[in-house]
C-alpha cells in the first residue's frame, strides 16, 4: 500500500505547481491563455517554478511564493527580471 501511495505523490504535486514571482507583470499582448483572459480578478507575474524540492532558485529576483497559478503566455515567451529569466503566469 505504501508503494502505491508513493507512486502517486509526483502526480499530486504536479497538479498544484509552486512558483516564485516578482511584484507584478504586464498582461501578454498576444497569446494570453483562456484561464487568465476569462478571469477579471487575475494578476500577472514574471515567475520561476520551484525546484523539485520546493526551493526558490532565484530568490533575489522572485521573492514571493505563489500557488494555484497558470501559464499566461500560451507561446511560452520569457520574461526577464533582475537578471533572471522567468515565465509569465497569472494568479
Amino acid at each position: 500500500m505504501k508503494l502505491i501511495l508513493l507512486s502517486l505523490l509526483p502526480a499530486a504535486l504536479a497538479a498544484n505547481p509552486i512558483y516564485f514571482t516578482n511584484d507584478g507583470w504586464g498582461k501578454p499582448t498576444k497569446f494570453n491563455s483562456d484561464a487568465c483572459q476569462n478571469n477579471p480578478a487575475v494578476h500577472y507575474f514574471c515567475a520561476t517554478p520551484a525546484t523539485t524540492t520546493g526551493k526558490n532558485p532565484n530568490s533575489w529576483a522572485f521573492p514571493h511564493r505563489r500557488e494555484n497559478c497558470v501559464l499566461a503566455d500560451t507561446q511560452g515567451n520569457a520574461c526577464k527580471w533582475r537578471g533572471a529569466d522567468g515565465i509569465i503566469i497569472c494568479c
